[in-house]
């Protein structure tokens, strides 16, 4: 049985509930990425990853836990769509 692809979300919502989207890049300090990728514990690699293609489900799912949300609490409506934003 093959795999199906996993619907995949905006990274922009995840950055506003971290409170790190809009903050300025000043020398000397993380980049709005590097700062989710440390808040989340996850790789940089891996938030850079979703800037490009979307947050896949299952990462989507853990990103907002780890916060201490729902991911409707982040992503509203496109959570139960079942189109995401593939």
């Amino acid at each position: 049985m093959a795999h199906l692809p996993y619907r995949r979300f905006p990274l922009a919502p995840l950055l506003d509930v971290a409170g790190i989207r809009g903050s300025r890049t000043v020398r000397g300090h993380l980049t709005e990425l590097t700062r989710l990728a440390v808040v989340l514990g996850v790789s940089r690699k891996s938030v850079n990853r979703w800037k490009q293609e979307g947050v896949p489900e299952p990462s989507a799912d853990a990103a907002a836990v780890h916060l201490g949300l729902h991911p409707f609490d982040v992503w509203g409506n496109h959570w139960w769509d079942d189109r995401g934003e593939s």
